[in-house]
């Protein structure tokens, strides 16, 4: 017996691309399963695979009730597609909250039994109330949610009683980079911040002077120590070259891919106090500083921080996708 498995993306956002390159490899290479994908046309092209695809212009969000509708139809074309071609199994790289649970509510009815699917929890636990009423009445039968960190797929088991199950967020393996002579200290922040955090942060490091220069993301240009760009076509470059890795951004209930990548520099990674850096703080330690107030802090405590050596300098990116593939071969696949 050859199990089917479909693995789909109806979000096919861009930044999603390596998270989709590395999960899908820990799904190949055995002879009992075939696997057969369905995304977007970007995505496709972008992941060079031969595959169903849906148009990138239903991924239009100018109106984000428009972009909800096109959402059900994508689902709806996936699923009929995946139980019309009797595959076992079908895996959401990422989906949208509202339209899964409407979808998966009508279809309830008329859902062929059988069909099990997989959702990849992104941007998706709830934070507000309205979402929270809608993810939990995404049904539980024959579902499984995956967390990619341990204790956000405990926190579904609990809080919604549904199942779940954690997979690792996979690591791309970064070119290594050669020593900078340089004595300027280099902080890369290439995620999204809020505005207001954003400068708070840059107001505070342009007081810091000439001997360091910090890298984000913004209307292209430079304000003293400070370089604007609105895209990084080098960013794996400044990523390996950077003395620090500036993530402000709140992440409690769902994780940051720079992080991941983060992790294999030398760099060390300061981040805001919330769930996700507390958690990944006890495992990685000094590689890690969490931070409460970014204007404090950069004033007072950065350039001495800064000024410590490193014991441990950075994480093979084997380190989660070995157990990542162990996992999925486990409890997906059915092989171990």
């Amino acid at each position: 017996y050859i199990m089917k498995i479909l693995i789909a993306d109806p979000l096919s956002e861009k930044g999603h691309l390596n998270f989709n390159l590395g999960v899908i490899e820990w799904f190949k290479n055995d002879q009992h399963i075939t696997i057969d994908y369905y995304v977007s046309e970007y995505m496709q092209c972008a992941m060079q695979l031969v595959c169903k695809v849906f148009p990138d212009r239903d991924l239009d969000k100018t109106n984000i009730i428009k972009y909800k509708i096109k959402q059900l139809k994508i689902l709806n074309d996936i699923i009929s597609y995946a139980n019309n071609h009797g595959y076992d199994k079908l895996i959401f790289l990422s989906y949208e909250v509202y339209s899964t649970a409407v979808y998966m509510n009508f279809m309830r009815l008329i859902r062929k039994n059988g069909l099990e699917l997989y959702l990849i929890e992104h941007n998706t636990i709830p934070t507000s109330f309205l979402k929270n009423i809608f993810y939990s009445i995404i049904p539980k039968k024959n579902i499984t949610h995956i967390g990619l960190v341990t204790y956000i797929s405990e926190y579904i088991k609990n809080k919604y009683k549904k199942n779940s199950l954690y997979i690792p967020h996979p690591m791309r393996k970064l070119p290594v980079r050669e020593y900078r002579k340089e004595k300027t200290i280099k902080v890369f922040m290439p995620s999204f911040v809020e505005q207001k955090l954003k400068n708070e942060i840059c107001d505070s490091f342009r007081k810091l002077g000439e001997g360091y220069l910090l890298c984000t993301k913004g209307m292209s240009g430079v304000l003293d120590n400070i370089i604007f760009k609105e895209y990084y076509d080098n960013y794996d470059e400044e990523l390996t070259i950077a003395d620090a890795i500036f993530i402000p951004q709140y992440f409690d209930y769902r994780v940051s891919g720079v992080f991941y990548e983060a992790l294999q520099t030398h760099a060390k990674i300061f981040m805001s106090n919330c769930i996700f850096s507390q958690y990944m703080k006890t495992i990685f330690k000094d590689k890690i500083i969490i931070i409460d107030s970014w204007e404090e802090y950069i004033c007072n405590h950065f350039v001495s921080e800064m000024n410590i050596p490193q014991v441990k300098k950075d994480v093979n990116e084997n380190y989660f996708n070995h157990e990542g593939l162990k996992i999925v071969r486990e409890n997906i696949l059915c092989l171990e």
